[in-house]
């Protein structure tokens, strides 16, 4: 029982030492990234053509839906709080992937590369995005509507909801997937959030 409860209390402490190694880096992360913020902000403001040249991109926090423009963005929160709040809590039956697709075409104001592709007033998207929303929605239903039954297909459905469609060899706004890949970023703190779990799990044990 002695050896155990000794080997117990290092364990523990290692535990203790890996919590605090784990908000040190976490510290570090946010300073480096803060940091790089600055720099790249600096590097890349772009004028805001979707809101006739009026506004400059900026580092825009809490922009929950559109998170991946928090670093750089046209929009505020406020604004992409609005759009959410009327059009994607209508929606019902979609996949993970039609969800996320549908959140990245409706944040297109939020994008400091809108000057690219946000010509004569009007957003002109990619056709195979357009495609893509169409393949992976189409049986989802938003205002008892099922996407495939209310639009012929991707050009039809971008069309209807009043974006122009581009063949993608010239400037369109395009679907990044790689702004969905949770999995990439965790990686790195998958062995110290383990550890954490086990020191959680042993603390329990030996109290």
């Amino acid at each position: 029982m002695k050896l155990l409860a000794f080997c117990s209390s290092v364990l523990i402490f290692r535990c203790a030492l890996a919590l605090e190694e784990i908000t040190i880096s976490e510290g570090m992360v946010k300073a480096a990234q803060q940091e790089e913020d600055q720099k790249t902000h600096k590097a890349t403001k772009s004028k805001c053509t979707f809101f006739a040249g009026t506004r400059y991109s900026v580092p825009e926090s809490s922009l929950v839906n559109c998170y991946w423009y928090n670093r750089n963005a046209c929009c505020k929160r406020i604004e992409v709080t609005s759009v959410f709040s009327s059009l994607l809590s209508k929606l019902e039956g979609q996949s993970r992937r039609c969800y996320d697709m549908l959140r990245y075409l409706l944040c297109y104001f939020c994008s400091p590369e809108q000057h690219f592709w946000f010509r004569d007033n009007k957003v002109f998207v990619c056709k195979s995005f357009c495609d893509d929303i169409y393949s992976h929605c189409r049986s989802a239903v938003m205002n008892g509507l099922e996407f495939g039954k209310a639009f012929k297909n991707g050009e039809d459905f971008c069309r209807g909801n009043n974006f122009a469609v581009q063949e993608d060899n010239v400037a369109c706004f395009a679907f990044d997937p790689t702004q969905f890949d949770g999995a990439a970023s965790l990686r790195p703190w998958l062995p110290l959030l383990l550890l954490a779990a086990v020191c959680i799990i042993v603390v329990q044990l030996t109290m």
